[in-house]
């Protein structure tokens, strides 16, 4: 049967230092990274680079610690991204507890370079001076866009349902909300869920969702990422009561 879709909802911003995990309950372990190496840039004779720099990435994590999928979402220099790039996939990192069992994580990693080495902050402590940064740095690049900065909503070329669950006995929850960026090719990447009490909802449209595909999305004509949601509602897809 052939299902419709409300409108994408694109959002409007970013969190610094946000974790999102599949379920909206406390941890007993937190998300931790273990930073095995430092990111490090090695100047070339002649090269000019800027003295500061600010390089934001966002990272997925599955439930074995292991590096997934990483989002460029802004930065400085296309040499400090490397730096950034390579030290992030040498890194080791441990996915949060919660009840006794691992959970993916995605989060956004901020790494400040300057003149005196390079240092990388999950805090919202930079947050002034990045911007500061961004008004003084002609290098800068923005590769991530909210919505309203898009020469257009991207628009869904390819669209799967997904499949039909049990319905968990008491729950009146009707459907899960995902949350994901649409890359600069229109694939959906780094996607989240909350599947509140039940999980086989949010694997099913966590499933469903990775199917998509959408028209490019631009900013003056140049392809570039936009951060989005989808709401997928169960209550007339589900199957049995569990």
């Amino acid at each position: 049967m052939k299902k419709s879709f409300p409108v994408l909802s694109l959002l409007a911003g970013f969190v610094v230092g946000s974790t999102i995990v599949s379920a909206a309950v406390s941890s007993d372990q937190s998300f931790q990274i273990v930073q095995t190496c430092e990111p490090r840039v090695n100047k070339v004779v002649g090269e000019l680079l800027p003295t500061t720099g600010v390089v934001r990435v966002v990272v997925n994590i599955d439930e074995q610690g292991k590096l997934t999928d990483w989002l460029l979402i802004e930065s400085a220099h296309p040499r400090l991204t490397s730096a950034a790039v390579e030290a992030l996939t040498k890194w080791t990192y441990r996915p949060a507890v919660i009840g006794g069992e691992s959970f993916g994580v995605r989060t956004e990693l901020i790494f400040n370079f300057d003149i005196q080495g390079q240092v990388v902050s999950m805090s919202c402590l930079d947050t002034i001076e990045v911007m500061l940064q961004g008004m003084v740095n002609p290098h800068k690049s923005k590769l991530v866009y909210r919505g309203g900065e898009l020469d257009s909503v991207p628009k869904t070329i390819v669209t799967v349902s997904p499949r039909p669950v049990a319905q968990v006995a008491g729950s009146t929850q009707k459907g899960v909300l995902v949350d994901f960026y649409i890359d600069e090719t229109g694939r959906p990447r780094m996607v989240t869920v909350d599947s509140g009490g039940n999980p086989e909802m949010g694997a099913s449209a966590l499933e469903a969702i990775q199917q998509w595909t959408f028209t490019v999305p631009t900013y003056k004509g140049k392809p570039v990422a936009v951060r989005a949601t989808q709401w997928f509602d169960f209550s007339k897809a589900v199957v049995a009561t569990q």
